[in-house]
């Protein structure tokens, strides 16, 4: 607007002095300067606006960043709290399990303990019984040989049955046993 009331100006002034041709002319060209920088003052104003928005977006994106970056931070906070409950959590059942595993071992043992107790007992028991039978055989054969009033005949045998028999000391389980120590004695000693 004020380039063209310039303009106006130098063409009136122009016309009126004998010069003003060349004024015109001269007035004309820096009018001309001046609509191009004009013209680069307002694409120079658009480029800054760009810039300005630009900017504003640069600095949006950083906010979003910076809130995004915070958002993950909170959540590797909540995730390590997470971790380290179970975390603990494990721990406590690991301890627990270490302690039934070994209140079970030590029952197991007790149970293993009693299981061969028992087997001994048993074995002792089978022993017995099997003393206690030789026992009753003992008993049943010296029965046999036992005298009465007037069955004995200086050694010959008691009962008619027995009549060429002679008394074996051998079936004798106490006295067997004692005859093997003896036996056992000897030939240790070296002696016949």
């Amino acid at each position: 607007m004020l380039s063209e009331l310039n303009e106006v100006w130098t063409t009136i002034l122009g016309t009126l002095s004998a010069c003003g041709g060349i004024g015109g002319l001269l007035a004309w060209r820096h009018n001309k300067k001046m609509r191009r920088l004009e013209a680069k003052l307002k694409a120079t104003e658009v480029d800054k606006a760009k810039v300005e928005s630009k900017t504003d977006e640069f600095h949006l994106y950083k906010e979003m960043l910076e809130h995004a970056n915070q958002r993950n931070l909170e959540l590797e906070k909540r995730i390590d709290e997470r971790e380290n409950y179970w975390q603990g959590e494990c721990a406590k059942k690991d301890a627990r399990y270490d302690e039934q595993t070994k209140l079970l071992r030590a029952k197991n043992s007790e149970v293993n303990a009693k299981d061969e107790q028992i087997q001994a007992e048993k074995d002792l028991n089978t022993e017995y019984e099997r003393t206690i039978a030789e026992l009753m055989e003992e008993n049943t054969y010296l029965h046999s040989w036992v005298c009465r009033k007037g069955d004995c005949d200086n050694g010959e045998p008691p009962r008619g049955r027995l009549k060429g028999s002679t008394f074996d000391v051998t079936r004798l389980v106490r006295t067997g046993q004692r005859l093997k120590l003896l036996e056992r004695k000897h030939r240790d000693n070296g002696t016949d």
